[in-house]
């Protein structure tokens, strides 16, 4: 059984004990594409403006990952209301990246 038990932190019991796991953040299954997005923010924009950023998504199949970073097409969408659709991620990138106030260098 795996428990959230805090913004940051899992507790996985197993049949040696509980097993304790610490990340830059969990999200519950309460947490919507928004606020998945609300907290990658600020890291996307550091990426426009030239910083080096990763962005891992690790959880259950099915549980909307690939929809939410943008690495699955449209054929590979299971919910039709959606197909076609960039996950909110590259979506707010997309949006920013056409603001004619940001400019690149190179």
């Amino acid at each position: 059984m795996v428990h959230i038990t805090s913004p940051t932190s899992i507790a996985v019991d197993s049949p040696q004990g509980r097993k304790i796991f610490v990340f830059d953040r969990v999200f519950g299954q309460e947490v919507n594409q928004h606020g998945v997005w609300e907290y990658l923010e600020e890291s996307v924009n550091a990426f426009l403006q030239g910083y080096n950023v990763s962005l891992l998504a690790y959880g259950q199949s099915g549980a909307g990952k690939s929809y939410t970073m943008g690495t699955s097409g449209p054929g590979e969408q299971s919910d039709p209301k959606v197909m076609g659709e960039l996950g909110p991620v590259p979506d707010q990138t997309n949006m920013q990246l056409q603001n004619p106030t940001l400019r690149f260098r190179v």
